[in-house]
C-alpha cells in the first residue's frame, strides 16, 4: 500500500473549505494509508404533547476513513469494488470478465491508486485513478473527440479519474470531494481529467466547484473536464 503523504491532508482541508462541508473535521492522520475524519451529528427528543425539546442533546461522532491501495493490494478488493460499481450502474459487468480484463489492466498502469471511504465497517464510496497515455482506450477516444490542440495540451501523462462512486446513503456529506482530493494530492501529474454525463448535474457542480473546467465532448453524452494541478492542490 502507498503512504498517504502530508499534502493529502492539506488537500482534504482545502477541498472541504471550498465546498463548505459543515460539521466535518480531520481528527488524525495515521502513518500508512489511512486518513480519518470525525463527523459530528446531533439528535434531540421532543417532550410528548409540549412541543418542547428535551435535554440532553445526544451527540454521535462518526469517523470517516480514507484508505489507499496500490495495484497489487487492490486485487484483494476486487469483489468489493465490483459490488459498489454494480450498485451504481446495475447490473454491472460480468465479474470474472471485469476482474481479469479491465480491472487487471487498470491496476497495472502507472500510479494506479484505489481509495476507499468507510464509516465504521460500512463502505461509503471509492475512487480509482492512474496516469493516462496514448494507446489507452479512454485517452485515444478523448483525443479524437476534443478540438485540435486541446488534446495535445491536456492528454498524455495526465491523472485519469476512472470512477468516483459514493453510495446513496452516504451522499451530501463531502465524501466525493475528499475522495477527489486524495487522488489529486497523490499524483505526479500536472493535469487531471474525467468525464461526466449530461444528466449528472450534482456531480458536474462538484467538479466545477473544485476547479474542473469543460474541455469538450466525448462518448456522445459526456463532457470532458480538466483540472490544473499544482503541488497536489487544486488551483
Amino acid at each position: 500500500m502507498h503512504r498517504v503523504v502530508t499534502a493529502d491532508e492539506v488537500q482534504h482541508r482545502r477541498v472541504v473549505a471550498r465546498t463548505a462541508v459543515a460539521n466535518v473535521s480531520p481528527v488524525s492522520t495515521r502513518r500508512g494509508t489511512t486518513v480519518c475524519y470525525r463527523r459530528t451529528t446531533s439528535t434531540t427528543r421532543t417532550v410528548c404533547g409540549t412541543g418542547r425539546t428535551a435535554s440532553p442533546v445526544v451527540t454521535v461522532a462518526l469517523v470517516l476513513t480514507l484508505t489507499r491501495y496500490d495495484g497489487a493490494d487492490a486485487a484483494a478488493l476486487s469483489e468489493l469494488v465490483h459490488g459498489v460499481y454494480a450498485e451504481q450502474y446495475p447490473p454491472g459487468p460480468d465479474f470474472s470478465q471485469w476482474r481479469d480484463g479491465q480491472w487487471a489492466r487498470h491496476r497495472s498502469r502507472a500510479e494506479f491508486a484505489l481509495c476507499v471511504a468507510r464509516e465504521g465497517d460500512d463502505v461509503a464510496g471509492l475512487i480509482w485513478s492512474y496516469l493516462g497515455g496514448p494507446g489507452q482506450y479512454w485517452t485515444d477516444a478523448v483525443q479524437e473527440s476534443l478540438a485540435p490542440g486541446v488534446g495535445q495540451e491536456w492528454l498524455g501523462g495526465h491523472l485519469e479519474i476512472v470512477e468516483l462512486v459514493v453510495r446513496p446513503a452516504f451522499r451530501r456529506r463531502g465524501i466525493a470531494a475528499r475522495l477527489l482530493g486524495s487522488a489529486v494530492a497523490s499524483t505526479s501529474a500536472r493535469r487531471a481529467l474525467l468525464t461526466v454525463r449530461d444528466g449528472a448535474l450534482p456531480a458536474r457542480a462538484l467538479y466545477e466547484s473544485l476547479g474542473f473546467t469543460p474541455l469538450g465532448r466525448a462518448f456522445g453524452d459526456m463532457t470532458v473536464m480538466g483540472l490544473e494541478v499544482a503541488d497536489g492542490r487544486c488551483r
